[in-house]
């Protein structure tokens, strides 16, 4: 459970010294390797999970739909 639970911090520290240390095209990298890891869980494990079951699909997909719109709007306006 420790190792568990210090993933997270090891992973800011190592993101915020590849930031400090290196060029545009790392940080690009490691952003995008993030956003496709959310992307994933996301569709994978947590979308095909409640989509499966068939009550109220529509306002699923709907909020599931609107949610990335939001998201995407973020990283344009961002």
């Amino acid at each position: 459970m420790i190792l568990f639970a210090s993933v997270t911090p090891l992973g800011v520290l190592a993101g915020a010294l590849v930031g400090s240390f290196a060029d545009n095209i790392a940080c690009a990298v490691l952003t995008a390797i993030a956003a496709g890891t959310f992307i994933y869980v996301g569709l994978l494990e947590i979308a095909a999970k409640e989509l499966r079951d068939r009550t109220a699909v529509i306002p699923k997909a709907v909020a599931m739909i609107v949610g990335y719109v939001i998201m995407a709007l973020l990283a344009v306006w961002y």
